[in-house]
């Protein structure tokens, strides 16, 4: 059977209620636009921030897609979470 993965796009509400709920994203916060969690094949985007920037909603969306599958991990923390800060303020 294909591994199947899922990116969701949330509202804070949401965005806070999974950051909150596995202790693995501790260093998720609101600095961060999106995040990956490989080990679920699972990525979360704060679409609720973005949504007067569709064009970077889509981006973000990708990007995060793209930390599920790619073979060589980036922007990965000590709990194998890949996500980036603060990149997002020069917009």
């Amino acid at each position: 059977m294909p591994k199947t993965y899922t990116v969701k796009l949330l509202n804070e509400d949401e965005w806070r209620e999974i950051v909150d709920s596995d202790p693995r994203y501790e260093h998720v916060d609101d600095a961060n636009l999106g995040f990956s969690d490989p080990a679920k094949r699972r990525s979360y985007v704060r679409a609720e921030a973005l949504q007067d920037f569709p064009g970077v909603k889509a981006m973000v969306a990708r990007h995060e897609f793209e930390h599920l599958i790619e073979e060589t991990p980036s922007d990965q923390d000590e709990h194998g979470v890949r996500h980036k800060k603060g990149f997002w303020r020069n917009f």
